[in-house]
């Protein structure tokens, strides 16, 4: 989970995932922003955050998100 503005993680993020990659560290290529409204409610609703209806873009791109990391996780486990 990470923070994003103007569509990418912030440059402190970026800097972390390109480090990380340099010392040859495996890292998703996908990722998932973090939204404290989102994330605060599934809790107390106890439902995961994918599964709780929001009427608002931000939360059907983070479902999105969310789907291609555990995707990219699942093609990951399936090549071992």
């Amino acid at each position: 989970m990470i923070q994003i503005t103007s569509g990418q993680p912030i440059a402190a993020q970026r800097q972390f995932i390109a480090q990380t990659k340099r010392h040859g560290v495996p890292a998703f290529e996908n990722f998932f922003r973090e939204n404290k409204t989102i994330f605060a409610d599934a809790p107390q609703n106890l439902r995961p955050v994918m599964l709780n209806a929001y009427n608002s873009p931000t939360h059907s791109e983070v479902v999105s998100e969310i789907e291609a990391l555990v995707k990219e996780f699942e093609q990951r486990v399936e090549a071992l």
